[in-house]
């Protein structure tokens, strides 16, 4: 569904040490593998001539010896066929070590079939030989290319799950004193603590609002936290869709009739599906207050029924709001996104419910796929 309203559907089934200001840089590590001398003693010249660290080992057993005493190669050479431990199984064995670590394989005696197992096997690539030296260094350079974006990549999750759970221990404690506040209020509201005149009792209910606004945006920045950490549970039950649907409908009922809107639901009593029930109902209750929110005039309905070609159960929110431009599809379910400034100011909200229940969506295995004109 969307927030400026349109049709859509659910388907619920490397740092280096700095020194004295200046940073060192280690010139890439290598680690050549092939039992013919004179290769190896070729690797260490024209290798070490361009300014590679190079290592060398006789045969497989050598060189996993000597990975795991060194720990810190970029790109091993390694010929497919050599004695005691063969390219094959010095691959293994060394991505075992450092699944990080790109290999190329040299394929003489070997096959080109070999060679191609071994890539699915982890291999970055392969050279036969005999080659030009330029070529393996191509080769080379394209394979520390890899392994620096794929480090960078684990250091942006790692960044990214460090963010997240922060936010979600942040949101917690927050959390706490305004469930205290709301709950303050609430009782003065009651008279618990004595009567309160007129412009009192109306300075706490504007209290009292802003407080239930302010604690529906830390929960939704608590939940999607809770998501990018990977510590968001899943409840699956079995339940009736049509109740749940009817609930929903109940539930913002009056919200449409303060609207002048009408709010309608057409869903089977036999329908029944298994999922989260608590997390599919509040990405109901997000996309069908959104279509409230955005329709001045007309009408907001609910369906749910079974696909017809496939087992899956459809739910369709339909609005006759303004709808939504095809070249603002892309960002209806990004994070703190809010399509039209001027909308926001209008209507209020954070852009965070359509974010949630997309991925409320895909974290109980289904989608939310949106229609707009």
């Amino acid at each position: 569904m969307n927030d400026a309203n349109g049709n859509g559907r659910f388907g619920a089934t490397v740092a280096a040490p700095a020194t004295q200001g200046k940073t060192k840089i280690h010139p890439p590590r290598l680690l050549v593998i092939d039992d013919e001398l004179g290769f190896r003693e070729l690797m260490l010249h024209e290798l070490g001539k361009r300014g590679y660290e190079v290592t060398v080992a006789a045969d497989g057993e050598e060189a996993v010896q000597k990975a795991r005493a060194a720990g810190d190669f970029e790109v091993v050479v390694s010929d497919l066929t050599m004695p005691r431990r063969n390219g094959l199984e010095t691959l293994k064995e060394l991505k075992a070590i450092d699944p990080k670590v790109e290999v190329i394989m040299v394929t003489g005696y070997g096959t080109i079939e070999s060679a191609v197992e071994s890539m699915k096997r982890g291999a970055y690539d392969f050279i036969a030989k005999p080659f030009n030296i330029d070529d393996l260094v191509r080769l080379i350079e394209r394979a520390l290319e890899k392994r620096r974006l794929c480090l960078k990549v684990d250091e942006l999750r790692e960044i990214n799950r460090f963010k997240s759970e922060f936010m979600a221990n942040m949101s917690h404690e927050l959390r706490t004193p305004m469930n205290a506040i709301l709950g303050y209020t609430s009782l003065f509201l009651d008279k618990v603590y004595g009567g309160i005149n007129p412009r009192q009792e109306e300075a706490l209910k504007r209290v009292e609002g802003a407080g239930q606004n302010l604690l529906q945006l830390i929960n939704s920045i608590l939940d999607l936290s809770k998501i990018a950490a990977g510590r968001m549970p899943v409840y699956p039950e079995d339940f009736n869709l049509g109740d749940l649907v009817q609930e929903v409908a109940g539930m913002l009922e009056g919200l449409a009739r303060n609207k002048k809107i009408e709010l309608g639901w057409d869903a089977p009593k036999s329908l029944r599906i298994r999922t989260d029930r608590t997390k599919l109902k509040q990405i109901l209750i997000n996309l069908v207050s959104n279509g409230i929110k955005f329709t001045k005039t007309g009408k907001v309905s609910i369906r749910a029924e079974m696909a017809e070609d496939r087992p899956v159960a459809l739910v369709r929110v339909r609005d006759m709001g303004i709808g939504i431009r095809a070249e603002d599809m892309p960002l209806l379910f990004e994070e703190f996104r809010q399509l039209d400034p001027s909308m926001t100011r209008e209507h209020g909200g954070t852009g965070l419910g359509l974010a949630l229940s997309k991925k409320f969506a895909e974290l109980l295995g289904g989608a939310i796929e949106v229609e707009s004109t």
